[in-house]
């Protein structure tokens, strides 16, 4: 009897307490977890290990998380879910999806909504330019 492959979830992140909890919340529901500090690091993640979905922060130290999800989608096709401390807003998910992003999440989330949100992204194959 085969068994499912884990989905492996990349959290782009430079809080190391908050990407800590993450990771074991993501493991606790199922998901493999790896992470990365910064877009430089992300980079050499994506090439040698393909994520199925990213949790990508908007404030990424020095780095705007919005010019990160650019240099991302030259990279890949992998689902980006956008993670911001501000309030999210019908306006800012159409202003995340137009720039390539399957979804954002208003920091602090539920595990559910996580767990939904990563779920939903993950069944959806990506409509993006090759």
């Amino acid at each position: 009897m085969m068994t499912a492959k884990r989905k492996t979830v990349l959290i782009v992140d430079d809080d190391p307490n908050f990407t800590r909890m993450l990771a074991r919340l993501l493991k606790s529901r199922g998901f493999d977890a790896t992470v990365a500090s910064t877009m430089e690091a992300a980079r050499r993640l994506i090439g040698h290990n393909s994520a199925d979905a990213i949790l990508l922060d908007v404030v990424l130290g020095s780095e705007n998380g919005w010019d990160v999800l650019g240099a991302l989608r030259r990279l890949c096709r992998t689902p980006v879910v956008m993670m911001t401390g501000g309030p999210v807003d019908e306006e800012t998910r159409i202003d995340a999806r137009m720039l390539g992003a399957s979804d954002v999440l208003g920091k602090p989330f539920s595990p559910a909504e996580l767990c939904g949100v990563l779920e939903r992204v993950l069944a959806v194959k990506p409509d993006l330019p090759s």
